[in-house]
């Protein structure tokens, strides 16, 4: 699908600049865009056909990953090293200085 991007903060200017690079669809560069604005924009991706082919193209390139199995291994080293590290915390508060 192609997209119409705005906002500013957390991660989206990292992914506004991405949808721009890859030209999957609009960044109206904004934190607050107008109506008029996104008008223009939803009316640009619809009626451009690079955006609609862009997006399925890079849809397809994500086929070739198991996303579930990957997350899931992000998800599962976060906790490891969550729990690793306030074992750590628990050892030092304890007056013990080495890892186990």
């Amino acid at each position: 699908m192609p997209l119409v991007v705005a906002g500013q903060g957390e991660d989206k200017n990292l992914t506004n600049v991405i949808v721009e690079w890859k030209q999957v669809g609009i960044n109206l560069g904004t934190r607050k865009p107008t109506v008029e604005a996104i008008r223009e924009g939803v009316a640009e991706v619809l009626g451009t056909e690079k955006f609609k082919h862009n997006a399925w193209t890079l849809s397809k390139s994500f086929d070739r990953y198991d996303l579930p199995s990957i997350f899931d291994g992000v998800i599962q080293d976060a906790v490891r090293n969550w729990a690793r590290k306030k074992r750590q915390a628990r050892w030092i508060s304890h007056g013990c200085d080495g890892e186990f």
